[in-house]
């Protein structure tokens, strides 16, 4: 139990009640929490412009994610990686008041939380300062993947992937059902995928990239890109969702 990020959450009001489950204010996590919010009208357009100001060059990715296509693999995306924390404390403030304050992850909670025998409590802190900026040309996409936590110490990771859409297109962030749902997360296979999603129907939620929109689900849900079959460039920014066990 931590003792200081509870009377933090009790100075702002969040007031923790374990008498139901789950707690006042909270909700469990699992394969089936996301959320699909909204940004400003025009925000988009100045996040293009602000990360295409910076002097980071955009280096290729390959499909499955890696910096591989020197060995001959297709380009899935083009990517900058930037530390920006003045748009962290910005987005912060914009997007968390939209979340629930608090979440539980229990044993088939798909995120690392580090103790997966446990249930656990966490507050929802902070949108983390490390973006990648990403645009995917024609013939662009990423295979079935995972999302792995940051872990800053004991008590403190991320939690949530999320997406700033900055363009409109045909192109879609999927969740996939991997058959391990019903597993415990620490005994789940979260390798990438090799090989493109085959022909099924093994989607079950499918966001379509809608500027000044934002997507955000858990890190170990298994997701992919659906290939970019337009001449207009998608353009995405990635984050993290950092949460604090209570």
């Amino acid at each position: 139990m931590n003792e200081l990020k509870r009377q933090e959450l009790k100075d702002k009001g969040i007031s923790i009640n374990e008498d139901t489950f789950p707690p006042t204010n909270s909700f469990v996590m699992d394969e089936f929490t996301t959320f699909s919010l909204k940004l400003p009208s025009g925000f988009s357009q100045l996040l293009i412009n602000r990360f295409e100001s910076f002097s980071s060059p955009l280096y290729p990715v390959g499909k499955q994610g890696l910096s591989d296509v020197y060995n001959g693999e297709d380009i899935g995306s083009y990517r900058k990686t930037v530390y920006d924390e003045a748009l962290a404390f910005h987005l912060t403030k914009l997007l968390l008041p939209q979340l629930p304050p608090l979440v539980y992850t229990d044993v088939l909670s798909p995120v690392q939380t580090g103790d997966h025998d446990s249930t656990q409590l966490w507050s929802l802190d902070c949108i983390t300062p490390l973006f990648r900026y990403m645009k995917y040309e024609k013939g662009g996409g990423h295979n079935p993947h995972y999302d792995s936590s940051f872990v800053t110490n004991q008590y403190t990771r991320t939690l949530f992937s999320g997406i700033l859409y900055l363009t409109t297109n045909e192109v879609y962030t999927r969740l996939i059902k991997d058959s391990q749902m019903c597993i415990p997360f620490k005994e789940r296979n979260t390798e990438d995928w090799l090989e493109p999603l085959p022909a099924g129907n093994l989607v079950y939620h499918a966001k379509k990239s809608i500027k000044d929109t934002c997507f955000i689900f858990p890190h170990g849900v298994c997701h992919d890109v659906s290939e970019n079959t337009e001449d207009n460039t998608r353009i995405i920014i990635r984050f993290d969702v950092q949460g604090t066990k209570v």
